[in-house]
This record gives structure tokens, C-alpha cells and sequence, in this order.
């Protein structure tokens, strides 16, 4: 979420979805709301993103992309983080999710474009707008193409088909997608249905925030723990440790992970996830819970319990099947672990080594 006390909206969606459109009526009724809204857009309105779309036209591929993300960084730190560290909402016309679909059609691969996009803000709400090939086809027409990217009726469906990709990929690194279908709904009703999927402010003058909302609603509301599970496989004293590829925590290195679904027992959840992820098949029954980490987020969002078990029997060889989400798997001696793990799953593996059948509570103040 945002580092700032203010809320950060992104609205992404191929052309002829609406955004342009309900981005003023969004922002016109948060204002009534109590909101101080700032508008934005990616490329920027600075030098630097004047430049980017000056260029966009003939610089195409891993040029572009690196020029886009340059210009996101840029403005994140001069634009974007002081409003939100003054309270404003900014809502951000084209974010991540863009670039994760028009650098995609260019042919730019997603790992990399993930890898240069490390590091920015993850929002408090990300919208995707849609609507029916058709529909959007017929917009096209009345207002007229705007960039390269709309020239083809066929890149149409293509980049229907890649927002529907990089609604998964977003999802699987913790953003907040709010997908909406445009097709039969009106600007004002496409920014009522953004503005309803937001916290609503205690009174007219003083906006809340997501995290000021999440620490003043009753715990069973909002505040219930997310339960994760993790596996660490071992083979002798040899691990298997997965590097991660997305914003967060980019670069780090932690087990094969994820949150448990409904119904399931945390062990069938641990051998789902580890199949997922690597390609290794386990018995639920033969994972052995090696230490468990109640973890305090220390941001308003929902804590996280996490089981962290062991295997030591599988089938299979590993392979990175998430490459979206993970940049490389590798095997570490226990006595010679890499440094820069991420902390919360770190305080699981040192339990699990030091402290077998324990509980660790996690950055809690």
C-alpha cells in the first residue's frame, strides 16, 4: 500500500474503455466526499514524460520501456509520494498494468518489465476497465485512435486478452484489482462504482485513508490475519529457495509460498502452493510443520500467521513455473544461506533451523 498517509488510485484499460472520462467524475465525487484529489498521468506531464510521448510513436520495444519506467520512477518520487505524504488522493491515469499489456504487445518480455518496474508504489486500489471487443471498437471510431497501439482493430482483442493476463499477475503480487466492465455503464457510473469500492471518509472534511480504515474497523471486519504457508524443501542440508520477481520484495529470496485457500488444511495448501510454484509433488501427509510466525504487517493491512513446514520426500525436478512472479530457483547449504531473504519468511527458516515446532511473533512493536 502507500507509504503516505494519502490514497493512491490507478485506472488502467485498453482505449476506448472510459478512463479519460471517468477520471473527472471520480474525482469530482471524492471531492464531495472530503477528498483533496490530485490527477496524474503516466507518461507524466513533466519534460521527461513530454519527452517519453514525443518518442512513443517511433521508439518501440525495450527502449520504450525502459523510457516509461524511467519516467514512473521519476514521477513517483517527485509527484506522486509528497501528495500522498500530504494526505491528498491521487488518481493516476495508466500504471503498471498498462505497461504490463502495451511493452507486452511491443514485445518486451514480462520478466523484464516486471524487473524494471522493481520497486514502485503498490496503490491502494487498482482499476481495470473493460467492455466488449465490439464496444470498444466503436469508441475507437467516434473519438479516433490516439497512439500506434489503436491503429490495428486486431491489437483490440489482443490487449483485452493481455489485461485479462496482467489482472493474474497483479493479483499474484498483492495489488487490489477492482476489474470493471464499462460496456453498458455510464462515466458517472463506472467512478460510483470506483468510489463505493473505497473506505468512505468519517466526515466531509477529513478524508480516510485504506490504513486509517483498517485500524479503526472492528477486527472481524477487516483485521482477520491472512494465513500463508511455506515449504521448505530439503535435501540433505541443501534447501531450495525461490528468488522473487515482482515489486515486492524483488531480488529477495524465500521459500515457495502462498495463502491458504477456503477449505483447504494448511498442509494440502502447502503441497498445492509447492507444486504451483516448482513442479515438486508431495504428500500433504508427509510435510512435517516446522515452526509457525505470526507476523504484524506494521502498515493497517491484515497481519499474516504463517505455517512453515518442511518436505523431504517429492517427486520431480524443480522448475520455475511462476516465471511472472519468481526470477530464479536455487538450491543453498543451510550453513551458507543468502543474505538478503526477506524478513518476515526468514524469521520462519531461522525458526524452523533453531527452533523446531515454535512460534516466532514477527515485527510487532
Amino acid at each position: 500500500m502507500t507509504a503516505g498517509p494519502g490514497t493512491f488510485i490507478t485506472i488502467d484499460g485498453p482505449g476506448g474503455t472510459g478512463k479519460s472520462t471517468a477520471i473527472p467524475h471520480l474525482a469530482t465525487a471524492l471531492q464531495a466526499a472530503g477528498h483533496t484529489i490530485h490527477t496524474a498521468t503516466q507518461p507524466s506531464k513533466t519534460p521527461y514524460g513530454a519527452a517519453v510521448r514525443q518518442v512513443a510513436a517511433e521508439m518501440t520495444g525495450t527502449a520504450l520501456a525502459l523510457a516509461v519506467a524511467a519516467d514512473r520512477h521519476h514521477a513517483l518520487a517527485t509527484e506522486i509520494r509528497p501528495r500522498l505524504n500530504a494526505g491528498h488522493t491521487v488518481l493516476l491515469d495508466r500504471y503498471l498494468p498498462s505497461t504490463l499489456v502495451l511493452q507486452r504487445i511491443d514485445g518486451v518480455p514480462l520478466e523484464l518489465l516486471l524487473a524494471i518496474n522493481a520497486g514502485i508504489d503498490v496503490p491502494d486500489l487498482a482499476v481495470i476497465l473493460t467492455a466488449d471487443e465490439d464496444t470498444i471498437l466503436r469508441r475507437l471510431a467516434h473519438r479516433g485512435t490516439r497512439h500506434r497501439f489503436e491503429l490495428d482493430a486486431a491489437a483490440t482483442r489482443r490487449e483485452l486478452d493481455l489485461y485479462t493476463e496482467a489482472t493474474s499477475v497483479l493479483t499474484g503480487l498483492d495489488f487490489p484489482v477492482l476489474t470493471i466492465d464499462t460496456t453498458r455503464l455510464t462515466p458517472e457510473g463506472v467512478a460510483a462504482r470506483i468510489a463505493h469500492a473505497l473506505p468512505a471518509p468519517t466526515d466531509t472534511n477529513t478524508p480516510i485513508t485504506v490504513r486509517e480504515f483498517m485500524s479503526t474497523t472492528s477486527p472481524a471486519q477487516v483485521r482477520r490475519p491472512i494465513v500463508d504457508v511455506h515449504v521448505h524443501v530439503r535435501d540433505g542440508d541443501k534447501i531450495l529457495l525461490s528468488q522473487r520477481g515482482g515489486p515486492y520484495g524483488h531480488g529477495q529470496w524465500h521459500a515457495p509460498s502462498g495463502k491458504l485457500d477456503a477449505g483447504e488444511t494448511p498442509a494440502a495448501a502447502a503441497a498445492r502452493e509447492l507444486e504451483e510454484e516448482t513442479g515438486l509433488t508431495t504428500d500433504p501427509a508427509a510435510l512435517r510443520l516446522m515452526h509457525t510466525v505470526i507476523h504484524h504487517q506494521g502498515d493497517g493491512t491484515p497481519d499474516r500467521i504463517g505455517f512453515f513446514f518442511e518436505a523431504t520426500t517429492w517427486s520431480g525436478e524443480p522448475q520455475n513455473r511462476e516465471p511472472a512472479k519468481c526470477l530464479d530457483l536455487r538450491w543453498f547449504a543451510i550453513h551458507d544461506l543468502p543474505e538478503d531473504l526477506i524478513p518476515y519468511p526468514a524469521a520462519g527458516l531461522y525458526g524452523s533451523l533453531t527452533d523446531p515446532g515454535g512460534l516466532t511473533y514477527h515485527n510487532w512493536p
